[in-house]
């Protein structure tokens, strides 16, 4: 197994690397082909969920990854996370392919976070099909990148973007659409100072170059007119009120 160090600060990079040790001794034991994500934090409220992510997989073999729709509450109620996008999986809930899971390495420990956000353009690049279940909701106890505190957490986030190299343009415009969530307006100007202090202060992205292009041109293509955008993944589509809640703009 593998543990930080009695004392050690909260590390994503500690995260994925406690998961990489674990996968590495389960592959060596256990006979398996998916892989499978699900923070302490994380509630399924289906008794089925495996069963319906399996079936999934099994009718779309170019599936690479795939996880459940993030829900949070709102109230009394649950309610699906703004952030969402039909174009990814939340790290929180993954699944992977193991054929998938392999040919990309696994996760690859960051220090400002989002192993999950890379192992997907990994998977994309290498031509797998990325891609949540939209009528599969999770509830989601905690809110992101609260652990350490919703400031920190903000920025910290802002930091993350700005180390994958994600378009100035693109970064402005998200921060813009979310200054309507919580906390309002301020929230959206500490993430985008955390995404200008790395700009200022680091030497550049953490990915690799063509990582990069591939995330910038993904990010160009949804600053389109909605007439222009690529079409979205054919597929299983959800209940209408789960594509409701979602955004083809700006999502990571």
């Amino acid at each position: 197994p593998h543990s930080a160090p009695a004392g050690a600060t909260r590390s994503f990079g500690a995260q994925y690397r406690a998961i990489d040790a674990a996968y590495t001794i389960a592959s060596t034991t256990l006979p398996f082909d998916f892989v499978a994500m699900q923070d302490a934090d994380i509630e399924l409220p289906q008794a089925d969920y495996y069963s319906q992510l399996l079936a999934l997989f099994a009718s779309e073999p170019p599936l690479g990854v795939s996880g459940g729709y993030i829900h949070e509450r709102a109230g009394t109620a649950w309610k699906c996370r703004p952030s969402n996008s039909p174009q990814a999986v939340a790290g929180g809930i993954q699944m992977f392919r193991r054929t998938c899971f392999d040919a990309i390495g696994g996760y690859k420990p960051l220090a400002f976070g989002g192993e999950d956000w890379l192992a997907q353009l990994d998977a994309a690049s290498l031509g797998w099909a990325v891609r949540p279940m939209l009528q599969l909701p999770v509830h989601h106890h905690r809110p992101t990148s609260t652990a350490d505190g919703r400031t920190r957490g903000l920025f910290r986030m802002g930091m993350r973007d700005a180390s994958f190299g994600s378009h100035p343009v693109f970064e402005l415009l998200k921060c813009l659409r979310r200054a309507g969530e919580r906390p309002y307006l301020c929230g959206s100007a500490i993430r985008y100072a955390g995404y200008t202090w790395y700009s200022l202060t680091r030497s550049g992205p953490v990915i690799p170059a063509n990582r990069v292009d591939q995330l910038r041109a993904g990010q160009v293509a949804r600053m389109l007119p909605r007439r222009l955008q690529p079409p979205l993944p054919t597929g299983r589509r959800s209940s209408s009120s789960s594509i409701i809640c979602t955004s083809r703009f700006l999502r990571r």
